[in-house]
């Protein structure tokens, strides 16, 4: 099989050169798909956040879960800025 190539359409010229940019392709189609599957799962982070934090919210109506609630925001929580947004709203 020949697979030299006229160079003056601007295509590859030898079998390794259509493979190399074959390989270029991939590689490329490989980027954007690990990119995909990270913002994807940047996603599902933040909707499971949003949801435990509503279930959180939600469950914390009565004083007794609202106090369980605030002893785990008071051991997890220990950026001062955001202890300090946590106190302006009265949950720390």
């Amino acid at each position: 099989m020949n697979y030299a190539m006229s160079n003056t359409s601007g295509k590859p010229t030898t079998k390794l050169e259509a493979l190399k940019e074959r390989q270029a392709a991939l590689r490329k189609q490989i980027v954007l798909a690990k990119a995909r599957k990270n913002r994807q799962a940047r996603k599902e982070v933040a909707r499971l956040r949003l949801l435990v934090g509503t279930a959180y919210l939600q469950d914390s109506q009565t004083e007794a879960a609202k106090a369980a609630v605030k002893a785990v925001l008071d051991r997890t929580i220990a950026a001062e800025r955001d202890r300090a947004f946590l106190r302006s709203k009265g949950w720390l």
